[in-house]
């Protein structure tokens, strides 16, 4: 069976050759402008690709090409109270939250904000 990632990486694969000019959203949420430097492949449940300045293999979610249409509206987003997440065309989830203060108005946040989420994921788990 082939999994939601595999079909990433693949679906990138056929669409993409490398180098890609591209645009690397890092975890402070910063774009930065660099390449591809291998195809895309999947690494423990995830869809990664090397990029020029980053050492290993790096998340395909929050990789586009440089010269495309995608924009952020390409995105779904998800708020509720502070969690916020975007989920991106392939069905990944970036800068998904973690509850940092565990107070009930926050839980309470938390689980309608993953009721919100569950549409999106993946119903067998294989990321």
């Amino acid at each position: 069976m082939v999994t939601k990632a595999q079909k990433q990486a693949d679906t990138w694969n056929d669409k993409y050759k490398f180098p890609t000019a591209v645009i690397l959203t890092d975890d402070d949420n910063v774009e930065h402008e660099t390449r591809t430097r291998s195809i895309a492949w999947v690494l423990c449940g995830h869809t990664v690709v090397e990029v020029d300045g980053r050492a290993g293999g790096y998340l395909l979610d929050r990789i586009r090409p440089k010269d495309s249409s995608y924009h952020k509206s390409d995105q779904a987003h998800i708020q509720v109270g502070e969690f916020s997440c975007h989920i991106n065309k392939f069905g990944g989830v970036v800068n998904a939250p973690l509850i940092t203060v565990w107070s009930k108005k926050n839980v309470e946040d938390y689980i309608k904000f993953l009721e919100q989420l569950l549409p999106y994921l993946d119903n067998e788990g294989e990321g």
